[in-house]
């Protein structure tokens, strides 16, 4: 079993994107995954149109007024599972920022934790105490980035909350990698990626890059992963062997870094 937490401090990187992709490339392996839509904004939520099917999530089961067998969906592949954040009221945002509701979240996690090989969590791009929380109970994290400036700058912001959750809450808390997405292959990334690997040890970087397709926004607005959407293969081969890439990482003994002292 394994918490992954998907994030970053810069958004438009193809975060949710790589959550949805990700986790149901791992379900068709044979992985019971759960996609866990932990961003108040419900991006896993509306990529999927999760809320044309129920508008209950997390929040109700913080709330207790639900239970997490009434809140969990799946695909018809029944190894792939979607907890939307729920509909949210103007005054359920309070819950995020709250220290007892944040502790029923670390509950919730780690009670699903006996029913999925992998949940992979969505979270916003915002340091904020929901994002300690998400770390506080993963096993690992990964970094979608863009090969641009401002994105690889966010870089430290996330490092220095991770040395800090493992220093204070989790110390088992490991990076899985930097995940580059959006990849078109131009001169300026080429050179880009040069400069990245000077700063970052390369084992810290995934191997596979995930293409640019224009397929991203669509299988957003379809509600569906890319991988069952798009009829470019190397889009599906990307997600697919990203998937197994991080199968083939796990089999080797994580590194024990401070990551904020890579810059």
């Amino acid at each position: 079993m394994k918490t992954i937490l998907v994030t970053s401090a810069k958004g438009g990187v193809g975060k949710t994107t790589t959550v949805l992709n990700l986790g149901y490339c791992l379900s068709i392996i044979g992985k019971r995954v759960l996609v866990f839509d932990g961003d108040p904004q419900g991006g896993i939520s509306m990529s999927v149109n999760l809320r044309d099917k129920t508008l209950r999530g997390l929040i109700n089961v913080i709330k207790k007024e639900a239970k997490l067998n009434e809140v969990i969906l799946y695909a018809k592949n029944k190894n792939f599972g979607v907890l939307g954040i729920g509909n949210l009221e103007s005054d359920d945002f309070e819950c995020f920022e709250d220290e007892k509701q944040l502790e029923l979240i670390k509950i919730v996690i780690n009670k699903l934790k006996e029913f999925f090989d992998y949940i992979i969590i969505d979270s916003s791009y915002s340091m904020n105490s929901l994002l300690y929380t998400y770390m506080s109970v993963s096993d690992s994290v990964i970094i979608p980035t863009t090969l641009k400036i401002l994105s690889i700058k966010s870089f430290p912001l996330v490092f220095k909350v991770m040395d800090k959750i493992r220093a204070e809450k989790n110390s088992g808390l490991a990076l899985d990698g930097i995940l580059i997405t959006m990849y078109r292959g131009t001169e300026q990334e080429k050179n880009m990626l040069q400069e990245l690997k000077k700063i970052i040890p390369e084992e810290l970087i995934f191997k596979k890059m995930i293409a640019y397709s224009e397929d991203f926004e669509t299988s957003n607005i379809k509600g569906v992963p890319q991988f069952l959407l798009s009829r470019n293969f190397d889009a599906k081969r990307d997600y697919f062997e990203l998937a197994l890439e991080l199968l083939e990482r796990e089999k080797n003994e994580e590194v024990d870094k401070d990551y904020a002292e890579l810059f």
